[in-house]
């Protein structure tokens, strides 16, 4: 078995040295606006390369159309795209009480255009977050690969989620040695992990500043080109 910490910037400023799991899920933003990119994605981003740790990105969702969950996509990739590569897994993070009313087949067209987006980008290991009980009307192909929720009260260890997963999401109340406070962490089996994670550190980066390592400060220089901010939180910021 295997297991990863899921990140944002909700978990503060990271040190990815003393990291002690097998993969990490990284946020990259949220919403439909390079601007919404996460405030400490390229900091983890970043370290997770320079520490050799295999990682996935995530993207918290807001769409309600399939419409927009294509420009959620393309921001994504704008943000991700010098850091990634074809085999970097993505999922989309469908959890939202914003779109809480929409149906299953309203929802599944969003994930799915989402996914189809970033397979459109060249990307092969895509994926669908979501709650067991959203996973109820979900319904999204068996090509993508599902990571669920589904935790106890309190965010404790909680029972198996009862619809089909490759990762599971078991609890929100982890401790790691890399920050202070809780962490989100879940777990696949070796053969979910070799498909999804298998040798690929993403060596996406490059040596911008001409010092002869990877470091913050190239993804930065790069960011900048490509944002022209930081990050900018526009819309509810919620995971």
């Amino acid at each position: 078995m295997k297991y990863g910490l899921d990140v944002s910037h909700h978990n503060g400023q990271l040190n990815f040295k003393l990291y002690d799991k097998d993969f990490v899920i990284i946020r990259a933003g949220f919403g439909s606006s390079i601007k919404q990119i996460d405030k400490q994605f390229v900091n983890n981003v970043t370290q997770a390369i320079n520490n050799k740790i295999s990682f996935a990105i995530y993207w918290y969702s807001y769409a309600k159309t399939p419409t927009q969950a294509i420009e959620e996509a393309n921001a994504c990739y704008t943000i991700i795209r010098q850091y990634t590569t074809s085999t970097t897994p993505i999922f989309i993070d469908i959890e939202d009480e914003s779109v809480a009313n929409l149906t299953g087949t309203e929802l599944s067209n969003i994930a799915e255009s989402f996914v189809k987006t970033m397979e459109n980008y060249g990307y092969k290991r895509l994926g669908v977050y979501s709650s067991d009980s959203w996973y109820n009307k979900l319904n999204v192909s068996n090509k993508y690969f599902k990571w669920v929720a589904r935790v106890g009260k309190g965010g404790v260890v909680g029972v198996e989620p009862k619809n089909a997963y490759d990762i599971w999401q078991y609890c929100w109340v982890e401790k790691s040695p890399i920050g202070t406070g809780n962490f989100d962490i879940s777990k696949c089996n070796d053969l979910v992990y070799a498909n999804l994670f298998k040798s690929d550190f993403n060596f996406g980066v490059p040596d911008v500043d001409g010092d002869g390592e990877i470091t913050a400060h190239d993804a930065l220089v790069i960011l900048q080109n490509v944002v022209g901010l930081k990050g900018d939180e526009n819309n509810a910021d919620n995971k």
